[in-house]
């Protein structure tokens, strides 16, 4: 990923478009203690993340809606 400015992230690998969380604060919980907290600083930062498995959970469509 290019472009994030230098600070202190959370970052978590899925196996489902993050819009499709939203509305469920419970995967959301799954994910936030998932994460790996991440210091970005100038130039290139290495991180290894492995893949929260969230698809059988997400109900839904799996495109969003067009209006």
């Amino acid at each position: 990923m290019d472009g994030i400015l230098p600070g202190s992230y959370l970052a978590a690998a899925i196996d489902v478009e993050p819009y499709r969380l939203t509305g469920d604060t419970e995967l959301m919980e799954r994910v936030r203690a998932a994460a790996v907290g991440v210091d970005i600083h100038e130039g290139d930062t290495r991180l290894t993340l492995r893949v929260l498995r969230l698809r059988s959970f997400v109900q839904g469509p799996a495109e969003p809606a067009l209006r």
